[in-house]
């Protein structure tokens, strides 16, 4: 059987039978086809089934229509599904381009409600159709853009580059958003504090200026950011403004509080960078122990340091020595699943943790921070900042260390009292330490800890990979998606 004219195909995905129809224009149904479907009853009557079998079964149907129906392909203009309580929805054909598909069938469809109006639908299939035709305020395409063109501003910089953020929601959300991207001068540029520029009290760790942000994202629903700041100045002149999305593990960089009293939604990247900052403690500890830095800085000043081979110059092993893991989190856990092969006796201190009982069944043991402190021959700080954590490692903590022990601080540099770090090195009792962070950042070039012999520096590095890159664009692609869909986010600030 051929058609006269273009053709719609509608499917009706029952609960018990799915059935697939092709009309003609006319509103007349020319041919059909139909497969039996299957569900599972609750106790309470409610009907479980699969969609995914569902759909295999509607298929099923089409292809048999292809069958029945000469030239049925090239002549359908678009699919119209309902069923399922799911409501309905328009399901293009693979070799048409969806929205140019609705776009053509709009007129098909008002003559075909021209032409139902004096009937009454026999069937799910006709009434779906009828649904979309009674659509009349808009085109179906214009319909279509309103509803998937969602606005998103992306703000990223030299790490977090705006096309990585692009490519993975693109791959999350499809092309049901429009962004716009631009890029900040970080790390080439250094980030700035609230307390130095009026109006964005309270922010830390941010780049870019207040005015242009909020002309960037004037139109935007969405703002997808690394460390483009968000007061509440700036919130207040942003009214479309619906969800940020920061992809570091703490947004510092915009006023929580004045987007949860605005109603806009903030979702971070908690564990982002987790693995990069676990290997780089993992280094650390091994530039330190093993006289890595000792010897290549000699040895880069023309001084051949073989008295590092000497028994009382020489470094140990980790696996002769014990290691307290400060901080039990993402970071945390990781780093105690990289040294566990070295072989060392791992100690933790956290109280608001629990050992995973694979660490326990592996000797790693939890300890309370006083005791970590008294037998650890190397501590490497991952706690977060709080205000029970800052100014933890002071003169009494450090007072309480092995003499010779190493500190690592990967983590924040407010949990350290330096000028009592600095003591703990040149008087004692700490033989080194490895530190990427600081009191001030970027660290001033008179800093006293940078001149010491006994101390590993870089400059707030570890976290930075090409893997937390890629990671931390797909967190916030996925938090959007979430929100587009009406999901529950999973990582609310």
């Amino acid at each position: 059987m051929a058609f006269g004219d273009d053709a719609i195909i509608g499917i009706d995905a029952g609960t018990t039978v799915i059935k697939s129809a092709a009309f003609e224009i006319s509103s007349r149904q020319n041919s059909a086809a139909s497969a039996p479907n299957r569900c599972n009853t609750r106790p309470d009557g409610a009907a479980l089934q699969s969609i995914k079998d569902t759909w295999k079964r509607c298929i099923r149907t089409l292809r048999d229509l292809v069958k029945k129906v000469e030239n049925l392909a090239p002549r359908t203009a678009a699919t119209a599904v309902t069923g399922q309580g799911d409501g309905t929805r328009p399901v293009w054909p693979e070799y048409r381009e969806s929205l140019d598909a609705m776009a053509r069938t709009w007129p098909l469809f008002r003559e075909m409600e021209a032409r139902m109006a004096r009937q009454t639908p026999s069937s799910g299939v006709i009434s779906c159709c009828r649904r979309f035709s009674e659509r009349d305020s808009v085109p179906i395409r214009q319909q279509q853009e309103a509803r998937m063109a969602r606005e998103v501003a992306v703000i990223g910089d030299n790490f977090m580059l705006p096309q990585m953020f692009e490519e993975k929601l693109r791959a999350a959300c499809g092309d049901a958003l429009e962004i716009r991207a631009r890029k900040d001068a970080w790390p080439d540029a250094p980030m700035e504090h609230g307390y130095e520029v009026p109006g964005m009290e309270g922010l830390k760790e941010y780049m870019g200026d207040a005015d242009e942000v909020v002309e960037f994202a004037a139109a935007s629903e969405i703002l997808v950011v690394h460390l483009a700041p968000m007061s509440r100045g700036m919130l207040e002149r942003l009214p479309r403004l619906r969800m940020i999305a920061v992809s570091r593990g703490g947004p510092v960089n915009i006023d929580i509080e004045a987007a949860r009293d605005r109603g806009v939604l903030v979702v971070n990247a908690p564990g982002r960078n987790a693995s990069a900052v676990a290997e780089f403690a993992v280094g650390a500890i091994l530039a330190e122990t093993r006289k890595i830095r000792a010897g290549h800085e000699a040895l880069r000043a023309g001084d051949w340091r073989g008295d590092l081979y000497r028994a009382d110059a020489t470094g140990r092993e980790l696996g002769e020595m014990i290691v307290g893991v400060v901080g039990f989190g993402a970071v945390g856990t990781r780093v105690v699943q990289l040294l566990r092969p070295f072989g060392c006796r791992i100690l933790v201190a956290d109280p608001y943790v629990q050992l995973d009982p694979d660490d326990a069944a592996g000797g790693v043991e939890f300890a309370s921070f006083d005791r970590t402190l008294k037998e650890s021959d190397v501590l490497t700080l991952h706690a977060r900042v709080t205000k029970e954590t800052t100014g933890m490692m002071d003169a009494a903590a450090f007072a309480r260390m092995k003499p010779g022990a190493v500190f690592v601080n990967t983590a924040r540099g407010p949990l350290v009292d330096h000028d009592a770090l600095h003591r703990a090195l040149t008087v004692g009792p700490l033989g080194g330490a490895a530190l990427d962070t600081f009191a001030a950042e970027p660290a001033p070039r008179d800093n006293p800890l940078l001149q010491l012999p006994n101390v590993t520096v870089t400059p707030h590095i570890s976290g930075a990979s090409v893997r937390t890159v890629a990671r931390a664009a797909e967190q916030a692609a996925e938090e959007v998606r979430r929100y587009l869909v009406g999901e529950p986010p999973l990582n609310p600030c």
